[in-house]
């Protein structure tokens, strides 16, 4: 199968990331793409008093991919535990099912930063990667430094329609009291209610 990985801290996951994950899997003929969440982020420390722990988000993930033909969630990194590398995953991934290929679906400004990723030499031998962008500039730079960083492999392009939601600004209007039933798919702002998530 052509798999699609899809990694975030999902915090709350959102509409935006399932579209991205449905652009992926249809732009790059995948048979299905993966909400990936993180256990700890190399790249920054979850606050546990602004985030909820790693089985609530893998929870709100799985509320998000209800109804989403082709998308799945997996858990791999919340099972490891610990700091989560990409490269980690990939050869955990491609040890229990070699006949798998991988895609690696990263943001243009996740790409920027490919060459400070531990290994990305071998993550670009493990996995196909693939740059999701809506700006060309943007997408020009971001796949000349996967270029870079994985000595030469080439990653293929997503066209990104323009979502202007984020996980930081859900978290925002949660604080704020105000609804984000609109900006999440269907029970994750009841499951944020319920649990008393971001108050």
């Amino acid at each position: 199968m052509r798999i699609g990985l899809l990694g975030g801290t999902f915090s709350p996951p959102h509409h935006g990331h399932v579209i991205c994950a449905q652009e992926a899997r249809i732009q790059l003929e995948l048979d299905e793409v993966w909400l990936l969440p993180v256990a700890d982020p190399p790249h920054r420390t979850l606050d546990p008093s602004d985030h909820p722990p790693g089985e609530l988000r893998l929870s709100m993930c799985r509320l998000a991919v209800i109804g989403q033909p082709g998308l799945g969630v997996c858990g791999v990194e919340l099972d490891r535990g610990g700091t989560s590398y990409t490269v980690d995953t990939l050869d955990e991934l491609v040890k229990k099912d070699s006949d798998n290929e991988f895609t690696l679906i990263v943001g243009a400004d996740q790409a920027m930063a490919f060459g400070n990723w531990r290994e990305p030499d071998r993550i670009g031998q493990l996995a196909e990667v693939a740059v999701a962008a809506r700006v060309d500039h943007d997408r020009d730079q971001a796949m000349s430094e996967v270029i870079r960083a994985t000595g030469g492999k080439q990653p293929r392009s997503i066209e990104m329609p323009r979502v202007d939601i984020s996980s930081s600004l859900i978290r925002e209007r949660i604080y704020g009291g105000n609804t984000v039933a609109h900006l999440v798919p269907a029970g994750i702002a009841e499951l944020i209610e319920e649990k008393k998530l971001y108050a």
